[in-house]
């Protein structure tokens, strides 16, 4: 149970890591259009 938390945890800050890049990559594209 506690190595089921533990990888959802991870999958939960990579899931919100990804959209912090994805959100930074659309303003870098807004700047560079």
């Amino acid at each position: 149970v506690v190595n089921d938390k533990l990888v959802e945890h991870h999958h939960i800050k990579a899931a919100q890591r990804l959209i912090q890049l994805a959100e930074a990559i659309a303003e870098l594209e807004e700047e560079f259009i």
